[in-house]
């Protein structure tokens, strides 16, 4: 697990261990493939990105951001975006295919981030590319 956080109240009852929040980094099977970042609400997924990274290179791909239904617009996905890009600084970053839908659109559009992004661009190295054709 890569962060636990608690969100209870004071006043809660909480059992020792029964965190609310749970954001964890799940390494590639490879170097330099495709990892994935999973977010947990009381133990129940809500949402996820796959990221694929190059240290060497430094190098990092977005590569598909999900969110449930009922967490959209609640800053999940941002949530999930930053903490791809904290994975990786000073790497360069960009994201796959950008869906033409009015929701994938407004979603990229409202991201606000420090980190250039090149969207719709991915930029893979070699790395990358040997990962990926290893993953299949």
């Amino acid at each position: 697990m890569w962060i636990d956080v608690d969100l209870a109240l004071r006043h809660e009852q909480v059992t020792k261990g029964e965190s609310r929040l749970h954001l964890t980094a799940r390494p590639p099977s490879t170097p330099a493939g495709v990892g994935q970042i999973v977010l947990e609400v009381r133990g129940q997924p809500v949402g996820d990105v796959d990221v694929q990274m190059c240290a060497a290179d430094r190098l990092g791909v977005i590569e598909q951001v999900r969110v449930d239904e009922d967490c959209m617009r609640l800053g999940v996905g941002s949530l999930l975006v930053e903490a791809a890009l904290s994975r990786g600084p000073g790497y360069r970053w960009s994201t796959t295919k950008v869906e033409q839908t009015v929701r994938a659109r407004a979603f990229w559009a409202s991201l606000r981030t420090e980190v250039p992004l090149r969207l719709g661009e991915p930029e893979y190295c070699g790395h990358m590319l040997d990962a990926s054709s290893l993953d299949v």
